[in-house]
C-alpha cells in the first residue's frame, strides 16, 4: 500500500503538468459545489 502511494507520487511529480493538476482541482470543486446544492435542494 505505501509502495503504491509512493510509486503514485513519483508517477505525478513526474508526468502530470501542473496545469492538469489545477483542472483537477477545479474539477472536485465544481463537484462539491454541485453535490452541497443538490444536498440542499433534497432537504427542502
Amino acid at each position: 500500500m505505501e509502495w503504491d502511494n509512493s510509486f503514485y507520487s513519483m508517477f505525478e511529480k513526474r508526468y502530470l503538468p501542473d496545469t492538469f493538476l489545477k483542472e483537477i482541482d477545479l474539477y472536485s470543486e465544481i463537484v462539491f459545489l454541485f453535490s452541497s446544492v443538490l444536498i440542499s435542494s433534497m432537504k427542502i
